[in-house]
């Protein structure tokens, strides 16, 4: 367990996890902790009781794999909250590693828990996702991930089928990627509202998804 000066951390009932420090006594409980993959970033989630609403929290993040040399200070990690429910989510993972996470939660500068929690990231495989957001103006991103390197063709067709903007056209590595579409066609003219196809095709591969701009 990681102690502050002049604290002790113990675990009660039920892993209810407590602090004291010196003569003023805290239960600090640690309901639930978890880690998820999530299509393109590691997520992790816990939730805690027992702190008072005036306190100062503050979270220190860490993380450790076969993948990296050392062990990762995450900086400044951007870590939302939801009353007593927190969400940190990590976009820069690779493919199929595992990475360790090491949480600890400082209260008032100090620490008073943490936590570790596992995640797997999986292979690099075919992968469209939907547009991000959708619907969207003026812009979108999409994302796609590959096994193996490719020539990518990404395109955008109207509803009639008819050929809107090219966003690649070109080799591109295995992993994951992602493009935006700003809205306009090849010839830089903003296009109007409607539905929108784009279609990806990488080597012998192909998926076509369905995105709405609204201005």
């Amino acid at each position: 367990s990681m102690v502050a000066k002049n604290a002790m951390i113990s675990v009660g009932n039920g892993g209810t996890i407590l602090c004291s420090r010196e003569d003023q006594s805290v239960a600090v409980m640690l309901e639930r902790y978890a880690a998820t993959w999530r299509s393109d970033h590691a997520e992790i989630t816990w939730s805690i009781q027992g702190v008072n609403s005036r306190s100062a929290l503050t979270f220190d993040i860490v993380r450790t794999s076969d993948a990296e040399s050392e062990s990762m200070a995450i900086p400044d990690p951007d870590i939302q909250k939801d009353g007593n429910a927190f969400t940190y989510r990590d976009f820069g993972v690779k493919a199929g590693v595992e990475y360790i996470y090491r949480v600890v939660l400082y209260e008032n500068g100090s620490a008073v828990t943490a936590f570790e929690v596992a995640v797997e990231t999986p292979a690099d495989q075919f992968m469209l996702l939907q547009n991000s957001p959708n619907p969207f103006n003026p812009s979108t991103s999409i994302s796609f991930s590959l096994p193996e390197n490719a020539p990518v063709i990404l395109k955008i067709f109207d509803v009639t089928g008819k050929l809107v903007r090219t966003l690649a056209d070109r080799d591109m590595p295995a992993g994951s990627h992602k493009l935006k579409w700003d809205g306009r066609n090849d010839a830089g003219k903003t296009v109007a509202s409607g539905v929108y196809f784009y279609r990806l095709a990488a080597g012998k591969l192909h998926e076509s998804r369905k995105m709405v701009l609204t201005r």
